[in-house]
């Protein structure tokens, strides 16, 4: 003998009136799933991070020369304009 499922959403009056009707049968149980749940009121999200800020990066200059760098791409692009502006002046 198999036993059918039968799934309803938690409304009160419907689901009391469906589980009268399927009572006579043996062989049917009724599940519940409830209307509502925490995902729609508890969210939680990550802070974007802007780009510069990220870090163990790979990144091109020029076109010709690629670098990578385990500390923040902010820190490493002023680092490369400070030794351009060193090296002018």
């Amino acid at each position: 003998m198999k036993i059918k499922l039968i799934t309803s959403f938690l409304q009160s009056l419907l689901s009391e009136k469906i589980k009268k009707f399927f009572k006579k049968d043996f062989l049917i149980h009724m599940a519940y799933k409830g209307i509502n749940n925490l995902r729609e009121f508890i969210r939680s999200h990550k802070d974007i991070r802007p780009k510069l800020s990220h870090t163990d990066v790979v990144y091109k200059i020029d076109s010709r020369l690629s670098y990578q760098t385990g500390r923040c791409l902010k820190t490493r692009i002023n680092e490369h304009r400070n030794h351009i502006n060193w090296n002018i002046l």
